[in-house]
């Protein structure tokens, strides 16, 4: 049995889901996840990076399995093509809950976590803690060792390649710009803004000064 599997299967007992209902929903989230081109970061891998940190930082959670099926199902639809992701991935969810016959209370709980990742840095931090750690999980991909954070940038621009290069290098600027202005705030937790911040701060500089560079291509050239 492969890791990520049997981690969804931790979730599954802890929901008390029958194996058949829990065997579908694998099999579905499997196939959505399945790294592909389009895919290249928003992917399996992204998925379990982010159950690792749960993994470190659950006893700091009051409800982790809210946390748990955000992570599972935040980034079920994506389609870099399209600005209605978090919305469509929602409504997936919301199909899980009601043939889980989930509580409405974490239903709602896990469908605001999920719709939070359109705009980071715009959500107050401190008034769930839950959703602090959990969007800090999904950006801990900014403060990665300079060589990770490099491969990463290279799979936006992979999933984005339909973007045209000068269009591509001016508005991705733009976001990381804004990152950037955040501070130590692109954060929630002190945890994450003390271990990431740095890092963060540096890479995405980095970044942008390669991208305002049109001579150093998006892409390493065996891609």
């Amino acid at each position: 049995m492969n890791t990520l599997k049997s981690k969804w299967i931790i979730l599954s007992k802890r929901l008390n889901l029958e194996d058949t209902i829990s065997n579908k929903w694998y099999t579905v989230l499997e196939q959505y996840y399945k790294p592909t081109f389009s895919r290249s970061y928003h992917n399996a891998n992204h998925i379990d990076e982010l159950l690792g940190f749960f993994d470190q930082y659950q006893d700091r959670l009051k409800t982790p399995d809210a946390c748990l099926m955000a992570i599972w199902f935040h980034d079920v639809i994506y389609d870099a093509t399209k600005s209605d992701n978090e919305d469509k991935s929602v409504e997936m969810f919301k199909e899980f809950a009601l043939e889980t016959k989930l509580e409405s209370k974490m239903s709602d709980l896990v469908s605001e976590m999920i719709d939070a990742t359109k705009h980071h840095t715009k959500v107050q931090s401190g008034i769930n803690i839950d959703q602090d750690y959990f969007l800090d999980f999904d950006l801990s991909v900014l403060g990665r060792a300079p060589k990770e954070y490099t491969e990463y940038s290279y799979n936006i621009r992979r999933e984005y390649i339909h973007v045209p290069e000068d269009q591509y290098r001016s508005g991705r600027i733009a976001v990381l710009k804004r990152f950037i202005s955040s501070g130590r705030y692109m954060y929630k937790t002190k945890e994450f803004q003390d271990r990431f911040t740095d890092n963060a701060i540096n890479n995405l500089n980095q970044e942008i000064d390669r991208l305002s560079q049109p001579l150093i291509p998006l892409l390493p050239e065996s891609t």
